[in-house]
């Protein structure tokens, strides 16, 4: 715990953002061909460990690989996993069209779905539009992976042998703590942005997602 703050809630509230920005934060200067990140401290709660791949992703160049290593206790539900069935299935191979034209419409992909799962499904499938997954746990199958449209290692040291065979020479970013890092991105990303045809600022120097 860094505080505890009292006083009108939107004031308290920008209080908190500020100590977290300033204890969270990190500067982005070059996008990687490797980014490895934990998910801690969301590690072992099910869908919620793919938050970590939105940070990862974002400081990983466009058909670079994210290697994302966390516990998933008990697995990922098997409701969850068929929601990603399901749109892959809906998507017919374009996965990135499928997802924007449910947010422009403000649907969900699975209608009766929880939130959350709706969310990481969002977001995983625009994630593998720009990048590649390998998921290192003991928790989740390489059949459980593949159906979330990962590849899938055993351990740290075997998805990096994976990588290496493709790319000896590799920029590497390291995360970990992706469950909480909030990167400041240099003013000329387009990554995740332009995935989702995003209007391009030049006069906003640095933008941070969260």
């Amino acid at each position: 715990m860094k505080e505890i703050v009292s006083g009108h809630f939107k004031e308290a509230h920008q209080f908190g953002i500020d100590i977290s920005s300033k204890e969270f934060s990190v500067s982005i200067d070059q996008d990687a061909d490797v980014s490895i990140v934990s998910a801690f401290p969301l590690e072992d709660e099910g869908p919620q460990v793919l938050k970590a791949l939105g940070m990862a992703t974002i400081a990983t160049k466009k058909g670079g690989t994210v290697i994302l290593v966390t516990g998933v206790r008990g697995g990922f539900p098997e409701a969850f996993l068929q929601t990603f069935d399901i749109a892959y299935q809906m998507s017919k191979g374009d996965s990135k069209k499928l997802v924007l034209e449910y947010l422009r419409e403000g649907k969900f992909i699975i209608e009766n779905a929880p939130i959350d799962f709706n969310a990481a499904l969002d977001y995983t499938l625009l994630y593998l539009n720009l990048v590649n997954v390998i998921i290192v746990s003991k928790d989740v199958s390489v059949n459980e992976a593949a159906r979330l449209g990962f590849r899938h290692a055993d351990s740290l040291d075997q998805a990096i042998k994976t990588v290496h065979e493709s790319v000896p020479q590799a920029n590497v970013n390291i995360f970990p703590a992706g469950g909480l890092t909030n990167p400041v991105l240099k003013k000329d990303y387009s990554g995740v942005l332009n995935l989702l045809d995003f209007p391009p600022h030049g006069t906003i120097e640095q933008r941070r997602i969260s």
